[in-house]
């Protein structure tokens, strides 16, 4: 199941939860999942209120799941463009990364964007767009130092696909916003197994 939080509980929950920890969640309502940006496949989805109990978890499990994704093929990404039934999850090495840059978008508004360029086992690549705070937060200088020993791998989770128009036609990309995270060579099976094919 995923968690939602109404914008107008944001700041009472907020200092409560911090992404890698693990909370006791109590007094809270079980509802129907959207049928929109859905973090994972699932009928129903939690929803927290200000009512909401959360208690942090000491000592924390040592073998808690603290990662959760389901990764799409590079291949299966066309299916998804403009759909925003769910998000979607992709692991790749990193090839390149962009400096932050402020480009101007829709009607004359100024957004922070950041652009990657993934490549799958097989050498497929995909452009990934992280914006506004997303693309701030992501630790790009440390990316490109280890990149110069080894490859690094990154699971992306929480990004949608976008067709965009180019000089060679459409051209399918994935977007991240406040919604998306990521896993950078981390021990976590995916990302071991990743490292296994190269």
């Amino acid at each position: 199941m995923y968690v939602e939080i109404p914008p107008e509980d944001i700041p009472y929950l907020k200092p409560h939860l911090q992404e890698g920890k693990i909370v006791d969640i109590k007094r809270f309502l079980v509802q129907r999942a959207k049928n929109i940006y859905k973090v994972v496949e699932a009928p129903y989805m939690i929803k927290l209120t200000q009512r909401s109990i959360i208690t942090p978890v000491v000592p924390e499990p040592p073998d808690f799941l603290k990662y959760v994704y389901n990764l799409i093929p590079f291949s299966e990404l066309p299916h998804h463009a403009n759909l925003t039934d769910r998000f979607l999850d992709i692991i790749g090495y990193v090839a390149a990364v962009s400096n932050v840059a402020k480009v101007r978008y829709g009607y004359g508004k100024i957004q922070t964007k950041r652009i990657f360029i993934l490549k799958d086992d097989k050498g497929n690549s995909i452009e990934i767009s992280l914006w506004g705070p997303r693309a701030i937060e992501f630790d790009a200088e440390t990316v490109y130092a280890n990149g110069q020993e080894s490859a690094v791998i990154v699971i992306f989770v929480g990004t949608l696909a976008k067709t965009i128009k180019t000089e060679k036609g459409d051209k399918v990309i994935l977007t991240g916003t406040s919604a998306c995270r990521w896993y950078i060579n981390e021990y976590i099976p995916a990302i071991n197994e990743f490292y296994a094919k190269g």
